[in-house]
């Protein structure tokens, strides 16, 4: 349908600069504490000689060196950044394509990708668990880097319909469509897989 937006992809991304953007998005945001705009306006008056008898050498050395060292903090925390984001989103996960259990990065992981996951398996993005290896359909998340809590929570799957709701050839062409979300806790809610 047309009020859809296109697909997004799973790329994370928290860095804040490039190379292109890293000197004036820098400056613009060192500039906006009180102390480093009132020393540029100093600055200013200081260059006017009928103003200030100071040397204006005063006043650009010990701004000049704050705003560096402060760049150079911040480029190193946002060089670490880049290095994580490209480490996440070049993990791998298995993806289902056209009937087959393929290898793809999570950044290529798009909204409606039916996933494979092992136990102890980093999960990059969110979703919605559609059956377990569990009698129960039970399964434990750690959530560490989320909340910060070590602990597994518990959560159920999805699927409650026919055994054959782990064959993956069946998931791919859609021959297991109707599911029911919750549990006793929760509302419950039912949907439906559409054919790929």
């Amino acid at each position: 349908p047309p009020h859809l937006s296109p697909p997004q992809n799973n790329c994370i991304k928290t860095s804040k600069y490039n190379v292109v953007t890293f000197l004036p998005v820098n400056l613009f945001e060192q500039f906006q504490e009180v102390a480093n705009t009132y020393f540029l306006f100093l600055l200013i008056l200081q260059l006017i000689p009928q103003i200030s008898s100071l040397s204006w050498f005063t006043t650009i050395v010990p701004l000049v060196l704050v705003l560096s060292i402060t760049a150079v903090k911040d480029a190193t925390d946002d060089y670490f950044r880049h290095k994580s984001d490209s480490q996440v989103n070049s993990r791998q996960a298995q993806v289902l394509l056209s009937g087959i259990l393929r290898q793809e990065q999570w950044m290529n992981v798009r909204v409606g990708d039916i996933i494979k996951l092992e136990n102890n398996q980093f999960v990059a993005a969110d979703l919605l668990l559609l059956s377990t290896s569990e009698p129960h359909g039970l399964c434990y998340i750690e959530t560490a880097e989320l909340d910060g809590q070590v602990s597994p929570a518990g959560g159920g799957a999805g699927i409650h319909s026919p055994e054959h709701s782990r064959d993956w050839g069946l998931l791919s062409r859609g021959l297991v469509s109707h599911f029911k979300l919750g549990s006793n806790r929760r509302q419950r809610k039912t949907g439906s897989l559409p054919p790929p």
